[in-house]
């Protein structure tokens, strides 16, 4: 932690763990530390930025390392290659399929991927007709580019199948105030115990007790026929006793297909209130929905914002954006707030102190539209 605080990060320790702001992306407390013990690594990961791919994300790990020692010349030399034993050069740290990767280069990501000569969307069969060989593979359902298991050879269903399936297994999120789902958004006052929750978010249990709240995604304009077939899920999990919890990977979300062009819509945006709410997370959309009027749209994030000026100026309903305190959401607001306003949209900016977010300012009072916060040309 001396060496991060010496290259200028600003976090603050919450119980074991650090937090504070992004190296790469920015974003404020998405950027967690967790320091290993004596002999094991140091777990370091951010919440918006961080990969779900292991590939993918030793290279978000070689340019974060880059970013916070840019002085260390050895980074920029020398590609990213797995830690070796002494006397062992082939021996790796880790066990299992990472064992065989190859080691020259960054990760070799041809051979990762299966045959080289193949493009990604075909399938990727056996020359002597036996199973597939791993890696770019055609999905079983859709026959879209999905993966196979290194191990079985077995085709796994793309991310957007993956995200109907578990859209089709969650349920609605039960009325019961004592449930997991309840129990997170009265902890957090993001919703109004006695309302039903939107019919975009739907629960998913787990073994425990515990789950996770399953966010649909899909594009704007499929959304005004009702609740449409998701191009993807979030899901955030949740223990039983209603507080945020982690899985494996160390992220308290996860998601599933592909989230370009898709939005989570809470409300309708052609009701009387004739006015749409665009926010960047589900939880912040939870907390605008119920203490502002009209519909509420989640983008999943900054990256999300630069794709909703054509579809949100389309529904002739003023625009209040609602960005999160940091300078990536700040720029990503006011570059929708210009788009909209090109296309002849009435668009507006609310004003958010710096490093807050809808979701922490979120409190006790549910005094209806127009009083929880102002707006402004900020």
């Amino acid at each position: 932690m001396d060496t991060l605080r010496r290259c200028g990060w600003e976090g603050r320790r919450e119980g074991k763990e650090w937090k504070g702001p992004c190296p790469l992306c920015g974003g404020t407390d998405r950027f967690h530390v967790v320091p290993g013990s004596k002999g094991a690594a140091v777990l370091a990961f951010c919440r918006h930025c961080t990969p779900e791919n292991a590939a993918q994300r030793a290279e978000w790990l070689k340019g974060l390392v880059q970013r916070l020692f840019p002085r260390e010349e050895r980074w920029r030399r020398a590609p990213y290659g797995p830690r070796t034993r002494p006397g062992r050069p082939n021996a790796r740290r880790s066990m299992g399929n990472a064992a065989q990767r190859p080691q020259d280069g960054p990760r070799a990501a041809p051979e990762r991927r299966g045959r080289p000569d193949r493009p990604p969307s075909a399938p990727d069969a056996a020359t002597d007709g036996g199973m597939a060989s791993g890696g770019a593979v055609a999905c079983p359902a859709c026959h879209g580019a999905s993966r196979s298991d290194l191990q079985s050879g077995k085709r796994k269903p793309c991310g957007t199948c993956r995200a109907r399936q578990m859209w089709t297994d969650a349920r609605p999120v039960s009325a019961d105030p004592v449930s997991p789902a309840r129990r997170w958004a009265a902890l957090r006052t993001l919703w109004r115990p006695q309302d039903s929750f939107p019919a975009s978010l739907r629960w998913l249990v787990w073994q425990d007790g515990g789950g996770s709240l399953v966010a649909c995604f899909a594009p704007l304009s499929h959304w005004q026929g009702g609740t449409p077939d998701p191009s993807a899920v979030q899901l955030i999990h949740i223990a039983p006793n209603g507080r945020p919890r982690r899985d494996r990977g160390g992220l308290g979300k996860r998601s599933h297909g592909s989230m370009a062009g898709s939005v989570v819509l809470m409300g309708d945006p052609l009701s009387d209130a004739g006015r749409i709410h665009v926010v960047e997370g589900v939880a912040d959309a939870l907390a605008v929905a119920a203490r502002e009027a009209g519909a509420v749209v989640a983008a999943g994030g900054t990256s999300g914002f630069a794709r909703l000026a054509r579809d949100v100026s389309q529904l002739r309903v003023p625009a209040v954006i609602w960005p999160d305190g940091d300078e990536a959401g700040q720029q990503a607001a006011s570059a929708l707030k210009c788009a909209l306003r090109k296309r002849g949209a009435i668009a507006d900016t609310a004003r958010i102190p710096r490093s807050n977010d809808p979701a922490s300012l979120a409190g006790p009072c549910f005094d209806g539209p127009g009083k929880w916060s102002g707006t402004g040309d900020g």
